[in-house]
């Protein structure tokens, strides 16, 4: 009997194991977002009071659109914070990752935002940014008057990519005065550097006094904070290996197996993975893909690939870690004689895995526990489940 995917989805514990899985799956990254909602990421800077008055302390760096909207502030460690919205301080600033926002109201399309604009450049001419509703904004300012700039994202239509350079003819038509600041035919980059450069070009083609006329300039315009974390593992696997074809009459009536065996292996498993993250976004939450090696019946070298989600509970320097996603296993070499059908396909799956880690520094050691399973749905079934055990060294 041959099983179509019509007939898998007729299948009422297929739709329930499906269900079931989407379900959790669900639950899981609702929970997730409401704790990355709730996490912080302090890191040293200072406040500015309308009273000019400067606050050091720690302020949780977020990301550009988090930034724009509130400050969360506190004195010091293990001290309460306190949330700021734009106006009720005139800026704030990171003391290392130079990034300085100040309290400023904007006009975009019909409606006016009061928001701290990070301050890329201030001088002659002042230039701004912000994010709002994933699109990227630019003010330049001058005498007290405010140029927005944006850019569209990139969009196919009849199979071109076409892009928004709008931007581009408001930046000739604003410096169509100062040639030295920006010819007719110059392409400007959307982007921080490029606006910058602009605005220095703008400073020297106008100060007349002879002095610096940039009183601040941001140093990591367009620096991307996203992290990426190597690690190698090795460590035992646990598996249970089961091959299954149905024998069927000459009335389509199923009737036993043609074939059937099922396998238990021990065998060594060795792997590597990358972990990216943006504590912007999440100090604790983060993508994961990985592949490891493992040899089934001391015959066929297994090899699986791994792709999604890990969270770190941020406890000190021992961080419980949970984590889990979808999975596929295929052969990649070797011959198991008498099972020769063993591994003839690529066989999809889901893992999942529960683990600590112990911080040294920048680097890290883990031992890590997983599941895994991997199956087909067809008339001949191949399921594969395994349980490891391993230890690794994060670099």
């Amino acid at each position: 009997m041959i099983i179509t995917d019509s007939e898998e989805e007729d299948n009422p514990h297929f739709m329930k194991t499906k269900n079931n899985f989407l379900l959790f799956c669900t639950l899981i990254l609702l929970a997730l977002s409401e704790i990355m909602n709730a996490q912080s990421n302090f890191k040293k800077g200072f406040i500015l009071t309308n009273t000019n008055d400067t606050v050091y302390g720690l302020i949780d760096f977020r990301t550009d659109a988090m930034n724009a909207e509130q400050c969360k502030f506190k004195i010091g460690e293990g001290k309460a914070d306190t949330i700021y919205y734009p106006g009720d301080i005139a800026g704030y600033r990171f003391s290392e990752e130079g990034k300085y926002y100040v309290s400023r109201v904007v006009t975009i399309g019909d409606e006016s935002y009061k928001l701290f604009l990070e301050y890329l450049v201030e001088g002659m001419m002042n230039l701004y940014y912000c994010e709002i509703d994933d699109q990227d904004y630019y003010f330049f300012e001058r005498d007290g008057k405010m140029m927005k700039i944006t850019k569209r994202p990139d969009v196919i239509k009849d199979g071109y990519f076409v892009s928004d350079n709008k931007y581009q003819e408001f930046l000739n038509y604003y410096f169509k005065d100062y040639p030295t600041v920006l010819s007719t035919t110059e392409k400007v980059d959307f982007n921080q550097k490029s606006f910058i450069n602009v605005a220095k070009r703008y400073h020297a083609a106008t100060c007349t006094t002879g002095e610096s006329c940039i009183v601040f300039e941001n140093k990591h315009p367009d620096k991307d904070y996203t992290l990426f974390k190597f690690s190698v593992y090795g460590g035992l696997e646990f598996g249970t290996y089961t091959y299954s074809s149905e024998l069927v009459l000459d009335n389509g009536i199923p009737w036993g197996y043609d074939k059937y065996y099922k396998i238990n292996t021990q065998s060594p498993v060795i792997g590597g993975k990358i972990n990216v993250n943006n504590p912007r976004w999440s100090k604790s939450f983060g993508l994961q893909a990985s592949i490891s090696l493992s040899l089934f019946n001391e015959k066929i070298i297994i090899g699986r690939g791994n792709l999604g989600f890990e969270y770190k509970f941020p406890l000190g320097k021992f961080r419980p870690m949970i984590g889990g996603g979808f999975q596929c296993a295929f052969k990649v070499a070797g011959n198991n004689g008498v099972y020769y059908n063993s591994f003839s396909e690529i066989l999809p799956g889901y893992f999942f895995n529960l683990g600590v880690e112990y911080a040294l520094g920048s680097h890290a050691v883990f031992i890590q526990s997983s599941k895994e399973n991997c199956k087909t749905l067809r008339s001949v079934q191949q399921k594969f489940d395994a349980f490891h055990i391993i230890v690794g060294y994060t670099f």
